[in-house]
C-alpha cells in the first residue's frame, strides 16, 4: 500500500512547501515583484490543473468537481481577459494576492494529499472536497469584488 501513495504525497508536499518558501524568500529579501507574483500564480495553477486532471483520469474526482474547485481560477482568468480587452491593466494589477486565495490553495493541497493517501475513504474525500470548493467559491467572490472596486476607482479617476 505504501508504494501506491508515497511518492505522489511527497511530491505534493514538496510542491506546497517550495511554493511557501519561494514566496517567503522573495518577500524577505525584497525580490518580490508583480510579474514574479503573476508567474508564481500561473505555475501554481498549472500544477493544480495537472494534479486535478490526473485525479479525473484515475477516477478520484469527477470533471464537475474539478470545475467547482477551479472557480476561483476561472474568475481570475475572466477578469484577466476582461482587463486585457478593456486595457484595464491598472485595475488588474491592483488585485494583490488575497488571504482567501491562499487559504483556497492550502485547502486544495490538503485535498490532494487526502486523495493520494486515502482515495477510497469517501467521507474524508467529501469533507475535504467540500472545504476546498467552498474556499474556492469565497475566493472567487473576493477576487471579483476586489477587481470591481479597483476598476471603478480607475474609471472614476479617468
Amino acid at each position: 500500500m505504501a508504494q501506491r501513495w508515497h511518492w505522489p504525497a511527497v511530491l505534493i508536499l514538496a510542491a506546497g512547501l517550495t511554493d511557501i518558501v519561494d514566496g517567503y524568500i522573495a518577500r524577505r529579501y525584497g525580490a518580490a515583484s508583480w510579474i514574479g507574483g503573476l508567474l508564481d500564480a500561473v505555475a501554481d495553477k498549472g500544477f493544480a490543473l495537472a494534479v486535478l486532471v490526473t485525479f479525473v483520469v484515475q477516477d478520484y474526482l469527477e470533471p464537475w468537481q474539478v470545475v467547482l474547485l477551479l472557480g476561483r481560477d476561472g474568475v481570475v482568468v475572466i477578469i484577466g481577459t476582461y482587463a486585457a480587452l478593456k486595457q484595464s491593466w491598472i485595475a488588474f494589477r491592483r488585485m494583490p494576492s488575497r488571504v482567501m486565495g491562499k487559504i483556497t490553495t492550502a485547502a486544495m493541497f490538503v485535498l490532494f494529499i487526502e486523495l493520494v493517501i486515502w482515495p477510497d475513504v469517501l467521507f474524508l474525500k467529501n469533507i475535504f472536497f467540500g472545504v476546498a470548493m467552498l474556499c474556492s467559491i469565497i475566493a472567487a467572490t473576493d477576487y471579483f469584488i476586489c477587481f470591481v472596486r479597483a476598476h471603478l476607482q480607475q474609471v472614476s479617476v479617468t
